[in-house]
């Protein structure tokens, strides 16, 4: 481990300043973690972490996980408040990681169950929908240019770490991605609430399928509601216009698991 005991040491540039980095946008080709939980699920998953900078506390508890993934020399050390000045906020646990950004998937690779996302723009709801999607069973989503960028310290954090387990294809409308999907016998559902829609209570998804969410104010375009096979809503009390759309996906994931398995998942809240 290597004490930092200087805000301007330049081994940890990558923490400096964390609230800054997510206004104006840090580098695309790593991204922070933050957490025990989170950066625990990084070193046990497959992806490379290139530096962590944390209390001794952790380091004596993950020493061995530590040492298979992180090179002696990107293993930092500091007091709480020293990570918390160079952070530029207060740390809950004094815990952080800097991953490598891994490559966004093609469509061939994604599996025979996938959501893709118009225009989610808010960090909280992707990274509570991918939480949602591996709550469920589903590894795989597609997000549009007007979707938030997911491999971000936001993210990764309200995901729980289950952004290390998801298959992301990023195109620059879903449109793009949605041809190729068709011609290759995916059903296409749209959740959206109009005059068109089905209850999807009633509804039984059978085949390989994607289901398509869109943000809360201006719902799915019409250009992708065009190509859907069907568009669904949930049922629900008339003095609520709409659900969250994190909400919504849970919803829907649930009911597509309970198709596959036959029961219900058990839910844990943390």
């Amino acid at each position: 481990m290597i004490s930092i005991d200087n805000i301007d040491d330049d081994r940890i540039v990558d923490y400096r300043n964390l609230k800054q980095q997510s206004i104006h946008g840090a580098r695309k080709d790593r991204f922070v973690v933050e957490g025990r939980k989170v950066v625990q699920k990084l070193l046990e998953s497959k992806l490379e972490t290139l530096s962590i900078f944390a209390t001794k506390e952790f380091y004596s508890e993950n020493i061995d996980l530590i040492n298979s993934k992180v090179n002696v020399i990107s293993q930092f050390v500091a007091s709480k408040s020293m990570m918390n000045e160079i952070a530029g906020f207060k740390l809950h646990s004094g815990i952080l990681a800097v991953a490598l950004t891994p490559n966004f998937c093609n469509v061939g690779e994604l599996s025979d169950t996938i959501v893709a996302l118009n225009k989610i723009g808010d960090a909280e709801n992707l990274g509570s929908i991918i939480r949602n999607c591996i709550a469920f069973g589903v590894n795989s989503i597609i997000i549009d240019s007007g979707t938030y960028y997911p491999y971000s310290r936001r993210v990764a954090r309200v995901s729980m770490g289950a952004l290390f387990k998801i298959k992301i294809a990023s195109y620059n409308t879903l449109s793009e991605s949605l041809k190729p999907l068709k011609r290759n016998k995916y059903n296409i559902y749209a959740i959206e609430n109009n005059i068109d829609s089905e209850p999807v209570e009633n509804f039984n998804f059978v085949g390989k399928k994607i289901l398509i969410f869109g943000n809360e104010t201006n719902g799915i375009s019409r250009e992708i509601l065009k190509v859907c096979d069907s568009i669904l809503e949930i049922k629900m009390n008339n003095d609520i216009e709409s659900l969250n759309v994190a909400s919504a996906s849970a919803i829907l994931l649930n009911k597509i698991y309970e198709n596959r398995h036959g029961d219900t998942i058990r839910l844990e809240y943390t």
